[in-house]
């Protein structure tokens, strides 16, 4: 299970990483301005990356939401539909017919540790371009 949590933490952080590099290519000219204003590079590193944990933030909001309403739907249990033939071969393997979920407080601190994990470690590549750009250059750029 652990395997496939880390996939699909991988991909959310490539897709994340994605997001946030096509808005700096967007606003290199922004950039730019602020570099020539007198902003220091590792502000902007932390201004793209509060832009990073707070869309995470958000995203984890509503997401947090739905997964607890989806369980809290299926609290009763889940039955797969099957035909009978299957539900006597899961009594063969000892499965059960009826699937019961389990959410705990570790669970959703654990995830959303991974999360803002993820986060931060998606922003850092953008972070520091952004930081790198010369001034002139960056106002100059045109996409």
């Amino acid at each position: 299970m652990a395997v496939y949590v880390g996939f699909f933490f991988l991909l959310g952080g490539l897709i994340l990483l994605n997001a946030l590099y096509l808005s700096l290519v967007e606003r290199v000219r922004e950039f730019g301005l602020l570099h020539a204003l007198g902003l220091t590079g590792g502000r902007v590193v932390g201004l793209v990356l509060w832009e990073s944990l707070f869309l995470v933030g958000a995203a984890t909001l509503v997401g947090l939401g739905l997964g607890l309403l989806v369980h809290l739907e299926m609290a009763d249990g889940f039955r797969l539909p099957s035909p009978g033939w299957v539900l006597e071969q899961y009594r063969e393997f000892g499965l059960p017919e009826v699937l019961y979920g389990r959410l705990g407080a570790k669970e959703v601190l654990l995830t959303l540790g991974y999360a803002f994990g993820v986060a931060l470690l998606a922003a850092l590549w953008p972070a520091w371009v952004a930081s790198r750009l010369e001034a002139v250059e960056a106002m100059r750029y045109v996409p």
